[in-house]
Formats: C-alpha cells, sequence, structure tokens
C-alpha cells in the first residue's frame, strides 16, 4: 500500500482513492498470476530434465496412446465392413461405357440432333450398378464420412427403387446431410439413364429454354427436375 501511496500522490488520475486501488490491485494480481505460472513451468521442466538424467538420457514413457498406422486408422475410423461383390461384370461394364464414349466422339452432330436412348441391356447394366453404389453408399463409413443424419434413413431406401422422384438439393446450402445430397444425386444419376435422351430431345424442341412455364409437368426442365432433385 506504501508503494501505492507515493505512486498515487505522484500520478493519481482522479480522486477516488478506492477505485483507483482497486484497479492496481487486479493489475498486481494479474501479474503475480503470471509470475507463478512461468515458475511452475521451470519447476516441471527441471524435474523432468532430472527425470530423464536418472532414467540414463532415455525420456520416460508417454501416457498417450501409442501411434496408430494408416490402416489402424482408418478401420479405427469406419469400422470393420466387407463391400459387396458388383453384381455385374466389372469388365463387361467398362466396355459398355468406352463403347458409348467412342461413339458419342463419333456421332457428336447426330447426337445433337436427336439425342438416341441406351440399349436396355446396356441400361439394366447401368442401373444395377448405380444401385450397388447406393445399397454400398449405406454402410457405415460412408454415412459417418458424409455427416449422415437419422432422419436420412427413410428416404434412403425409397430411392433404392428405380424412377423415384428425387428431392430437390443444392450442393452448397446448409440444411440437410452432405450424405444426403449425394445419395439423391447418385438416384437422380440413375433414372437420367432411361430418361436423359427423351428429356434431351423436349429440350432442345423448346430451344434450350431455362422458363419451366415452357415445358408440361412431365415434360423438360420440370421432369429433369423431378427426377434429379435439380
Amino acid at each position: 500500500f506504501d508503494y501505492f501511496a507515493r505512486q498515487w500522490c505522484r500520478q493519481g488520475k482522479s480522486l477516488d482513492l478506492l477505485d483507483e486501488f482497486s484497479a492496481y490491485i487486479r493489475t498486481e494480481k494479474g501479474r503475480l498470476d503470471r509470475k507463478e505460472k512461468i515458475r511452475q513451468r521451470k519447476k516441471t521442466a527441471v524435474a523432468k530434465a532430472a527425470q530423464i538424467r536418472a532414467t540414463g538420457g532415455l525420456r520416460p514413457p508417454s501416457a498417450k496412446a501409442p501411434r496408430l498406422s494408416q490402416e489402424e486408422r482408418m478401420q479405427k475410423l469406419y469400422g470393420e465392413h466387407v463391400d459387396e461383390p458388383l453384381p455385374v461384370d466389372a469388365a463387361e461394364t467398362l466396355a459398355f461405357l468406352n463403347m458409348m464414349t467412342e461413339s458419342a466422339d463419333s456421332i457428336e452432330d447426330e447426337i445433337l440432333t436427336n439425342a438416341c436412348e441406351v440399349d436396355e441391356s446396356l441400361s439394366e447394366v447401368l442401373k444395377t450398378v448405380y444401385s450397388h453404389m447406393m445399397k454400398t453408399f449405406q454402410q457405415p463409413r460412408f454415412k459417418k464420412k458424409y455427416g449422415f443424419c437419422r432422419q436420412d434413413q427413410a428416404e434412403a431406401e425409397m430411392l433404392l427403387v428405380c424412377h423415384v422422384h428425387v428431392e430437390s438439393y443444392f450442393a452448397n446450402v446448409g440444411g440437410e446431410s452432405i450424405w444426403n445430397r449425394k445419395n439423391r444425386s447418385m438416384a437422380g444419376l440413375r433414372n437420367l439413364i432411361d430418361n436423359g435422351a427423351k428429356i434431351y430431345n423436349q429440350l432442345r424442341d423448346k430451344h434450350f429454354t431455362g422458363f419451366a412455364g415452357a415445358y408440361d409437368d412431365c415434360e423438360g426442365l420440370n421432369y429433369m427436375r423431378q427426377l434429379t432433385g435439380n
């Protein structure tokens, strides 16, 4: 208090001695607390150094859990799982896709004039592949990674059926889980296997206008939104 009294006589900012003294006490307490923390850290460091010297230069065993390998971390994160085999021949499916790509490159003008529907046998293969992807996506590892919510389950089971309309969604808007948006995206792409060419031709006939009123409810842009969600 003597030190404060001398300082106050020389630098006092007001006549309210009690308020200034209270502020001084708070400042001093903060300074002393910081000094005490520094002292405790130094004391801990000295104790650790003495322990290391006592063990012949070896650090004492850490209380932390042992570091896991990448494989162990992945297993802990996703849990044990078994991937179901693809229900169609993967090489055959890839060959179909390559054939479609080559055909599209060679007859691009014809496709722009009149998009043709996918062959029925190929359509079934592609829909089977997408359905398999959606079933696999329901594994716990994917649900955990992409923020699956309990309320997503009923819709997910419904979307496993082909040609079910997909609820509207937006890729970068909150309010829905990322898992649900990805699942809707796969369902929408699967729906386009059978209906994509028809929708394209309807859009072309309307000169690709983005005005929804130019199309009937089950036509063009409106039908695409029903089947894909966007």
